[in-house]
């Protein structure tokens, strides 16, 4: 029931979400709320990487029970990147000035992993607590900073 209701008001933020941008709601940002959307994209779109960084893994791996966090991987994949697509519009960020911040996040973490999923857990360290937390309240930072 509690996931249910989470995914109620991730589904009502994303509409009040594309309704901003639909509305070309840029010119009414604060300063301050771009400045917090900017980031939370930000952190969206590195945590969509991390996600499908640990999608592949769990592919990679071949123990059965790995095919279930695969699948949870990229569910979480796809609605933070939707997210990060959907607040980029809304600051007013380019197609290419997102890809381009994907590719940083996409080179930071293959350097990470040096070539061998043997590193994985250095991903893991610096990305799986921030980025499971920001996956459970992202509706509620991206409500806080259009309040």
């Amino acid at each position: 029931m509690l996931r249910c209701t989470a995914v109620i008001r991730t589904y009502l933020a994303m509409v009040v979400l594309a309704m901003m941008a639909a509305s070309s709601a840029d010119a009414q940002l604060t300063d301050e709320q771009h400045f917090d959307l900017n980031n939370l994209q930000h952190e969206l779109t590195v945590c969509g990487i991390f996600f499908e960084f640990s999608k592949e893994g769990f592919r990679a791996d071949k123990y059965p029970d790995r095919a279930a966090s695969a699948a949870k991987a990229e569910k979480l994949r796809e609605e933070l990147f939707f997210a990060a697509f959907r607040i980029g519009r809304l600051i007013g960020m380019t197609d290419e000035a997102m890809e381009a911040r994907s590719k940083l996040g996409i080179k930071d973490m293959s350097e990470m992993l040096a070539g061998s999923w043997a590193n994985y857990s250095l991903l893991l360290e610096e990305y799986l607590e921030p980025c499971s937390e920001l996956a459970r309240s992202y509706a509620d930072r991206f409500e806080a900073a259009v309040e």
